[in-house]
């Protein structure tokens, strides 16, 4: 394990390839961390800088996913999530049991924002933002960060392929 000291003092602990386990506690969960993304270096390191020390303060077991469509082409975000998922439930270990998919632009505002899957069905952990004034925008839509279990997603059958464009 690799430890960084970052500029607000928070201590970056990770194994290569952006997996984290605490030690002294067995997690309930592993999660997966699917981050789609495109041409915006700048968001994603703000975002691993945040994400990092939260997930750690939560004791989460995580690994995260950058996915980049490499191709000129428009931006075909439910087709690189749903390739993402594939291959992060194919790794054995961990086993993840659970599944976020988490866009770029946002990032937890507090600790109680709890980063975990509910069987009962998914998680929206974004539903309200800042920039929306804390309302919701759509009352039957999803987006922004989304947990869900792989039961759940495949029931789903995962994202549409046709989902092109940011959203």
């Amino acid at each position: 394990m690799q430890s960084q000291i970052l500029p607000d003092g928070n201590i970056l602990s990770l194994f290569s390839g952006g997996i984290y386990s605490p030690s002294g506690c067995t997690p309930r969960q592993h999660l997966a961390i699917i981050i789609p993304f495109r041409n915006r270096e700048y968001q994603l390191k703000i975002l691993l800088r945040h994400l990092h020390p939260f997930l750690q303060r939560q004791k989460r077991s995580y690994r995260i996913f950058v996915v980049e469509q490499l191709d000129n082409a428009t931006f075909n975000k439910g087709l690189i999530m749903n390739v993402a998922f594939s291959h992060a439930s194919k790794l054995s270990a961990p086993v993840f049991n659970c599944f976020m998919f988490h866009d770029v632009d946002l990032m937890p505002e507090n600790d109680y924002n709890v980063y975990e899957c509910d069987q009962h069905g998914p998680r929206h952990l974004a539903p309200a933002v800042d920039e929306l004034r804390y309302s919701l925008m759509y009352n039957d839509l999803i987006g922004g960060v989304l947990a869900v279990t792989k039961d759940q997603f495949i029931k789903a059958n995962g994202w549409s392929n046709l989902y092109w464009g940011w959203g």
